[in-house]
């Protein structure tokens, strides 16, 4: 008898966000270079810090996309995305509030969309992402 999967909100979040996390991740891993310039376009960190975060970002994307799946791990899994759309959007704000168009790397070469537009989407997936803590909480109470 094949199991079946209740189709819950948290469910549905955790799908959107696993698949934006993922797709992101493997786009920027296939061109770290770019990734990095694109970093280093937002005139917030060195370029040291830039190339180490282009090398090591789009892991930490893939391995929370898989991670927000393994219920022992999930709650953190669920922070540290939160954590990463946070931090995502106010580089972007910052950016946008300064005046720059960067091409923020987002999902790599494809994603680019204009500093606006990348912020609406990392602001979507912040709000999507702490609805999910959200639920997951009180799925624990």
């Amino acid at each position: 008898m094949a199991r079946s999967f209740p189709l819950t909100a948290a469910f549905v979040a955790r799908a959107i966000l696993s698949a934006a996390l993922l797709v992101a991740g493997l786009m920027k891993v296939a061109d770290p270079a770019m990734f990095a310039r694109s970093i280093f376009a937002f005139h917030l960190v060195p370029w040291p810090v830039a190339a180490a975060g282009a090398l090591y970002l789009p892991w930490l994307e893939i391995v929370t996309a898989g991670v927000l799946w393994a219920r022992p791990m999930r709650a953190g899994a669920v922070r540290i995305a939160c954590a990463m759309f946070a931090l995502f959007s106010l580089a972007l704000a910052s950016a946008l509030l300064r005046g720059l168009d960067v091409e923020c790397g987002c999902f790599g070469r494809y994603g680019d969309t204009g500093t606006g537009i990348a912020l609406m989407r990392a602001l979507a997936l912040l709000t999507l992402t702490v609805s999910l803590l959200r639920l997951e909480r009180k799925s624990r109470l």
